[in-house]
This record gives structure tokens, sequence and C-alpha cells, in this order.
């Protein structure tokens, strides 16, 4: 045996001839041997090192080492099991015993001072207690015995307990009373189910002698599981709070984001994705949200719109769509209200539309196209502003980080923070592609084009940071992996450009679709809305007989009939409405400016030198030469703000031309056409 596990012996190794036959007589201290067991009670437990202090049942005993010592012991507790594995991790448990329990002791090769605890034993009185059957014997054949005779018992300190009947049923209970129950006995579930089954219920929550078993601490615990593997990207939450508040989520793999579903106590029920954050309490500016409200309602929400169904009708923004209790609370009241609101949503004045049918009848309408035109393009400008801005940052950083060929730890972490920040306004970019991309009016051409600006855009991005990354990887920067980087950043900057002027055609596609469809709406309301309004009372004629008798229905549709145009009157508006065409067509076509440079887009190396134009179009008519030089306004937007404001006073008026020189570019600028259309 090897000497790491050999024990030593008091036995003489040599036994001479005349010594056969006869005791062995042990040479190790004579007198403070023995061989016997002896039950004592723990008088201190040493928590750290798994070890008590005893003294046993009967002082002064055979078995002391020292006779003041009065039988007492220090002795180590056995453990369940433990030890190392193959590559050294320990593993094991320890064994939980208290002051006044009862042990069995032991000697390790009948060595006094070598005692050890062979087992715990408890009190008979305490052993009551705990049972979990009246039974003192049976036919353990039978399963429903078995069932309560094989049940593994376990109450801890804390006065919570586990339990394990014969059938593999378990109850285990935690702090505040709450537990996890898993039972055969009840397929019917008229006994255990969720509405009133709670902790006194349970078949092991009390005493054999019928008093509760209350858990020590009053307080619901707070329960987490985390399902995730150690290398995989997935990460998917079940969590209870204190509170009760119950909410299953799913961080997105891209590691930006988390979808989850909620319940609160008040009945409150949320299904909600958050796409610019991971912490489901933190606030976010980028959210889909459906919601059971605490008093019912219905939600759905954006950042930017709310709808909400009440007992009282639609809300749309905080303002009622629709009402459960409409009009004068007459559905001919209602009727005669929309008739009057009808006629004089439509005046003709000097041969134009002064104003248009509501938005509620006409799904689009000549102002509302240029609002909405606007309001996309100034959107889509601020994320370019905003992509520009971080991709300036970044780059001037890098430049001043490169150049003394050394990358610390301190610069890689900055460049992933302006890396961060740039990853975030690009996914704004990106959100206000897909909203211009799914618009039911662009057209495929449009799409097409758009499809293929993205995806080199989004290329040209994905290959930036791949350069970024390969280059401070190592620590130190190569000039050959300085002029890559400096490549990725103009790349990436002519790929914007294009994206920019793709998604402006993109917009001006829509709103001429939009307004197209305006002005059909409007040469076909007249026959449309008293077709609209016969078939309305119609439709709710079986609803006014509930309401009014036959002779008022009469004389409300009589009256009805009276106030409506006559097919004369109907022809006249539709022909005026006609000869109204061509001025209504100018009214909505819009402007838009295609700008073009002589010598690419791109330049590098300080070549710059090129001649930049400016056209302008109004609908498909190319209106340049109509406009004075000053309604050509071109700025320059670069990391040198006092520059940039001398320039673009020195460009003032300089009209749809001017000849660009790397004196115009100090390390990298945007230049932009803003028109000012003359009254």
């Amino acid at each position: 045996m090897d000497d790491k596990y050999s024990f030593n012996t008091p036995l003489s190794p040599i036994r001479f001839q005349s010594q056969l036959g006869k005791e062995l007589k042990r040479l190790y201290k004579e007198g403070n041997n023995v061989v016997r067991l002896s039950l004592a009670r723990v008088t201190k437990v040493n928590y750290k090192y798994n070890t008590v202090e005893v003294i046993t049942t009967l002082h002064k005993n055979s078995t002391t080492k020292n006779p003041n010592d009065n039988g007492r012991y220090s002795a180590r507790l056995p453990i369940t099991f433990g030890g190392r594995t193959p590559n050294g991790k320990v593993y094991g448990t320890n064994t939980l015993v208290t002051v006044g329990s009862l042990v069995l002791i032991g000697f390790l090769e009948g060595r006094k001072d070598n005692p050890i605890v062979l087992n715990i034993y408890g009190e008979p009185d305490n052993q009551s207690l705990l049972t979990r059957t009246s039974l003192t014997s049976a036919d353990e054949s039978d399963e429903a015995i078995q069932r309560e005779l094989w049940q593994l018992f376990s109450l801890y300190p804390s006065m919570t307990y586990r339990n394990i009947d014969g059938r593999g049923n378990q109850e285990i209970t935690f702090s505040g009373k709450s537990f996890v129950y898993t039972t055969d006995t009840d397929q019917d579930n008229a006994y255990v189910n969720d509405s009133g089954f709670d902790y006194d219920h349970l078949p092991s929550s009390r005493y054999a002698n019928g008093e509760l078993i209350e858990p020590v601490s009053p307080n619901a615990p707070t329960v987490l599981y985390v399902h995730q593997a150690i290398y995989g990207d997935h990460r998917v939450t079940f969590f209870i709070k204190s509170d009760g508040t119950v909410r299953l989520a799913s961080r997105h793999t891209t590691g930006q984001g988390i979808t989850f579903q909620e319940l609160k106590t008040d009945g409150t029920f949320s299904i909600v994705q958050k796409k610019d954050t991971t912490d489901p309490e933190e606030d976010s500016k980028v959210f889909s949200k459906i919601e059971i409200s605490q008093n019912g309602n219905i939600v759905l929400q954006t950042p930017a719109h709310k709808l909400e169904i009440t007992p009282s009708g639609l809300l749309y923004d905080g303002k009622p769509l629709s009402s459960a209790n409409g009009g004068d609370g007459t559905v001919i009241g209602d009727i005669q209200k929309q008739l009057e609101q009808v006629q004089s949503s439509i005046t003709i004045m000097d041969d134009k539309i002064e104003s248009k049918v509501s938005k509620t009848t006409y799904n689009a309408d000549l102002e509302s196209v240029r609002e909405y035109a606007k309001g996309l393009t100034d959107a889509v400008q601020a994320d370019v502003d905003a992509v520009n801005q971080g991709l300036n940052d970044l780059n001037t950083y890098i430049d001043g980080a490169f150049k003394d060929g050394v990358i610390t730890d301190a610069e890689s972490k900055t460049i992933a923070a302006y890396v961060h920040t740039l990853d975030n306004d690009k996914a704004s970019m990106d959100a206000k592609y897909t909203e211009i991309y799914t618009n039911s009016y662009l057209d495929d051409t449009n799409k097409t084009a758009l499809t293929n600006a993205k995806e080199d855009y989004d290329n040209k991005y994905e290959s930036l940071i791949n350069t970024i990354n390969i280059a401070t990887a190592d620590n130190t920067i190569s000039s050959e992996e300085k002029e890559a980087v400096d490549s990725a950043f103009s790349d990436y900057r002519a790929s914007l450009s294009v994206l920019d002027a793709t998604l402006d055609s993109a917009i001006n596609a829509i709103a001429s679709a939009k307004a197209e469809e305006a002005l059909e709406n409007a040469k076909t309301y007249v026959d449309g809305e008293i077709t609209q309004v016969n078939s309305t009372i119609t439709q709710l004629a079986e609803e006014i007989d509930l309401k009014v008798d036959s002779t008022t229905f009469t004389n409300q549709i009589q009256n009805l009939e009276a106030t409506m145009a006559t097919k004369e009157e109907t022809q006249a508006l539709d022909n005026r409405l006609t000869a109204a065409e061509q001025e209504i067509n100018n009214a909505v076509a819009l402007y838009r400016i295609v700008i073009t440079s002589t010598n690419g887009l791109v330049f590098e190396n300080g070549n710059v030198s090129s001649t930049i134009i400016a056209t302008v179009y109004q609908g498909n008519t190319d209106i340049t030469n109509t406009l004075p030089a000053s309604s050509f306004i071109w700025t320059r937007i670069s990391n040198d703000a006092e520059g940039d404001a001398a320039w673009n006073q020195a460009h003032a008026n300089v009209g749809r031309s001017f000849t660009i020189t790397a004196a115009d570019v100090p390390l990298n600028a945007t230049f932009k056409c803003d028109i000012d259309i003359p009254d």
C-alpha cells in the first residue's frame, strides 16, 4: 500500500517462534487504547472545519484521554460523499448538526486521541414528531402502503422541508410559505389546483401531533431561473419578484434587446419588446408593448403612438376615436350630424379646393402628403446626421490613437465605446429604413434600389468594424493597417451617401403615390359619399327601428333626402373638380434635389478635384434654370465648426454648382444643398 494511504499500527512487526500462538501486545501508549463506541452530546460546532466538540453521556468513563476531561472530545463529522474529480476539482457535502445533538463516536485504531463521529441520532421524542406515518408495520407490497411508509422527509432548522413519498411525489417548501408540489394522487385536480390549494394543505406541512410547521422567515422569496449555456448566446429567464410579479424573458441573441411578458399582482399583464436595452425595468426609447391594464383596458403602444380600448370607446394618443353613446343618443341624430359635416367639408372657392374632406373619409389629402413627406425627410436626415457625427468622432479618435503605432487598453476601451455609439445610431437608421421600405405606397422599382443600397451600406459598415478590430487586436498599428482603416472609413461614407440619396428618392415616390391617391379620391368623393350615406342608413335601419317609431323614421328619412345634393348639383360639382385638376396636380408636385459630381463622390489620399452640381425637380419637371442663385444654399459639415461657418459664408449665392478642392476638405466633410423656392 502507498505511504499516502498506510496506517500506523501499534503492533510489533516482528514475531519470534516462541511467541506464536500468544496474544499480540499493543505497544502504542499502553493504557490509552480502547475498543468501544460511545454516545455523546454535541457541545460546540466548528462549522468552518466540519468538527464538533462532544461530551460522552457516561462522564469519566474509561474512554477519556485525561480523567479531568470528563468525557470531552473534539471529533470530525461524517459526510455523505466527497473527494476530488480527475481534474482536481473538490466536490462533496457538509454535515448539519447543532448543539445538543446526540452522536455516536468511535476511535481510529483504538486510539483515544483520534475520535470521530460515526453517526447522528435523533431523540426518540423528536423523531416521533417527524414521522410521516401512523403505521408501525404493514404489507410493503401494497403500493398505497409504499407511498406512506417509504417517505424521505427532511426538515431543516429554517423550518422549510423536502419530502419524497414512496411513489416519487415531492413537496419542497421555502420561506414565506412558498412551495412546489408534484403529485399523481389527484388526476382530476379536484383538490390540488391553483385556485385554493395553500401551504397548510400540503400532506407533510404538520408535525405528527398536528402542529403546523411554519417557516422561520415570513417573507416571500425571490425566484430566478436562468437558462443559458457557457458558450451560447441566448439567455432565457423566469423571474418571480418578492412582491409577486412574474416575468418570463428572452434576451435577443444580438445582445441589444429583450422580449418579455410580465404579470403583476394588481392584474396587469403585458408583452413587451425593447430593442435598446437588455434590462426589462430600464426605460426604453425603441419598444413595442401590448398590455391589459389594471382597469381592464387593452393597450397597444410604441414610442410614437398609443391605442387604448376602453369601455367607452377607442383612444388614439389619448384622443377618442369612437364612443359607445355618441351623438344625441339616437341613430337618426348621428346620421344627420354626419351629413352636415360631410356637406360642409368640401367648399369650392376660386376653382380650388379650399378645404378637403376630412381624413376619416380620405386615406390621404394633399396637405397631409406634404407634412408626411417633410416629417419623413427630416427624420431620415436626423438619423444620417447622427451616423455622420458618430463616424466623425470615431475617425478623429482613431487618427489620434494610431499616430504612435500603439493601442493601449484605455484607447481600446474608448474605441469600443465610440463603436457602441455608432451601433446605436445605425440601429436608428435601420429602423427608419424598415419604415420606408415597408410603406405600402412604395413601388417595386424604388424598393429594389433601396434594398441594394442598404445591403451595400450594411456590408461597408461590417467591413469597417472588422477592419478596426483586426487592426487593434495586437495593440500595434502598422502603416498598412492604418491605410486599410482609412479606406474602410471612406467606403462606409460613400455607401451612407448613396443610401441617403436612395431614401430621399423613396420618400419622393411615396409622397407622389399618396398625392395621386388624394386627387383620385377628390374626383370620386361626391358620388361615393352619397352612396356611403345611403348604405349607412340601410345598415342601421334595424337599429333605428328599435329607437324610433315608423312615422318618425319616415319623416327623418325624407328630411335627409331633402338635404342631399341632387344629381344635377352632383354633376356640376364633379365638373368643377375636374376643372381644378391641373391646379391640384401642380399643388401636390413635390420638389427634390439630385446632387452629382463630375469626378465621383469619394476622394482618397488628398486627391480632391471635382465640380458639384445640384439639379432641382418639381415632380418630374427640371426647374433648375428657373431658380436664382440665391435659392441654392450650400452647407459643409465637418469636425471644424469654425471653418464650416467660413466656408458656408464664402459659398453663399454660388448658384447650382461649385468646384471642390483639397482645401475644401480638411480631413473629412459632408456637403448638402437646401433649396429656397421663391413665392
